[in-house]
């Protein structure tokens, strides 16, 4: 079974849903400011040992890739590493082969050059798109806390057939995602805000392994070229 990790926290959620969203069906995006793409580490502890024991007992469950995406992770390691050491009032800092997190006290080993190495150094969860010959394809994902969905459905997969199950979204959506991508520019940030309602409160979350009571979950999406 997957690990039942539970986020139980005292800290007020950054972002809250709009009040005046009509619909889901949108694009919604804002600029961001590249300081901020990566929000302050809060309940790092929690997700790291989350990410951790789900790596261990289920690792085929929260990481995937293609066979042509290690140059992609390559470089998003070492992207989020240099934002991690210069943002500023950051925690992080290097000693030799280690990445340490002063405030939370843990350590990490900077070895592997791939986005689930890469994805233990802070809560979020990634997931890489490349442009292929049939469009925008998720080839690598790093995701330990997905909203009912299954990972090992969703990697090799263009961004429609990743979205086929919302409602309406090929209809709506579809082309207005795809013109988007193809006009992002590099260097550019871009945060989009989620929320949803799920049942329970486990971070690893799919309805048919954890049939709980309901509470509201709030994510935010940050995108970069």
């Amino acid at each position: 079974m997957v690990t039942a990790m539970q986020l139980d926290s005292s800290n007020v959620p950054i972002y809250l849903p709009e009040k005046e969203q009509t619909s889901v069906l949108r694009l919604g995006f804002e600029n961001c400011s590249g300081d901020d793409w990566i929000f302050s580490a809060k309940d790092l502890n929690v997700f790291q040992r989350h990410k951790t024991e789900l790596g261990i007992s289920r690792s085929e469950e929260c990481f995937a890739q293609t066979q042509g995406s290690v140059a992609a992770q390559c470089e998003f390691h070492d992207f989020l590493l240099r934002h991690l050491l210069t943002k500023p009032k950051s925690s992080y800092s290097r000693k030799g082969n280690q990445l340490i997190h002063e405030q939370e006290k843990l350590t990490w080993k900077i070895e592997d050059k791939n986005l689930w190495e890469a994805s233990l150094w802070v809560p979020e969860d990634f997931c890489l798109l490349e442009k292929e010959k049939n469009g925008y394809v998720m080839t690598a994902a790093s995701v330990c806390s997905p909203s009912n969905w299954i990972l090992q459905e969703k990697i090799g997969q263009t961004v429609d057939f990743i979205h086929d199950p919302v409602p309406e979204y090929d209809s709506l959506l579809s082309e207005k995602v795809n013109r988007f991508l193809e006009g992002l520019n590099r260097g550019r940030v871009l945060l989009r805000y989620n929320w949803s309602i799920q049942s329970g409160n486990e971070l690893f979350w799919r309805d048919d392994l954890n049939p709980n009571s309901a509470c509201l979950l709030y994510t935010s999406d940050a995108a970069d070229e």
